[in-house]
């Protein structure tokens, strides 16, 4: 694993920890000294992904790191696009994406900017305060019963079971999909020529419609 961090949009820093004898840190102490630096610091955090950050941080913080979070400036700024990572997103934002920290600092200055104009109150006020109510509401988690949940797998997988085949008896393709909506409107359609219209939908309000055409619907209403 490798861990970038960087000072300003011009330079970037890397540190490639390993665990065998020639290495100068393990990941474990890199992050530690890292976390222990972030808790000190007085100046200006900026994370993408404040909430995941902070949760691979926490066993060495034992504490929430309050930072700026691009991640969540981008989603403030376009909510139509959402990134899994931020090289997807430096790449999207026309940045290369090989220097990440030093780009992602260059990215976070030009997303302050923008959210001056249009939507810093809700990034500041809303959007932000809510990582760590989330994050904190993630560590708590609440108790299960991993038995009562094993069970009604096993007793839902198994009505589901005689559900499909019930439903494949009804046509002549037995491999169909039922989740697939292609796969299922070619059977109702094509094969079973039920009425249709123009969309060709397997939705509910369309199969309650059809629900008096045709056996199989109930079936696949209660699927």
């Amino acid at each position: 694993k490798e861990i970038t961090f960087a000072f300003s949009s011009k330079e970037n820093f890397r540190i490639e920890p390993g665990e065998d004898l020639l290495s100068t840190f393990t990941l474990d102490e890199a992050l530690s000294s890292i976390s222990n630096f972030l808790k000190g610091f007085k100046g200006e955090i900026v994370f993408f992904d404040s909430k995941s950050t902070n949760h691979s941080l926490y066993q060495y913080t034992d504490e929430f790191i309050d930072a700026e979070d691009v991640m969540l400036m981008l989603y403030v700024i376009d909510a139509n696009h959402n990134y899994s990572s931020s090289s997807e997103a430096l790449k999207y934002q026309g940045y290369s994406g090989e220097n990440i920290s030093s780009e992602l600092f260059d990215l976070y200055e030009k997303c302050s900017s923008k959210l001056k104009t249009e939507g810093e109150s809700i990034y500041l006020n809303i959007e932000k305060p809510l990582i760590e109510v989330l994050f904190e509401m993630e560590r708590a988690g609440f108790n299960i019963d991993t038995k009562v949940l094993s069970d009604l797998n096993d007793k839902y997988g198994q009505e589901l079971s005689q559900i499909d085949y019930l439903i494949h008896t009804f046509t002549e393709n037995k491999t169909f999909n039922v989740n697939s909506p292609k796969q299922l409107a070619e059977v109702l359609y094509d094969e079973l020529n039920l009425p249709s219209g123009k969309k060709r939908s397997t939705d509910v309000d369309t199969l309650k419609y059809l629900q008096d055409k045709h056996p199989i619907i109930p079936c696949i209403l209660e699927y």
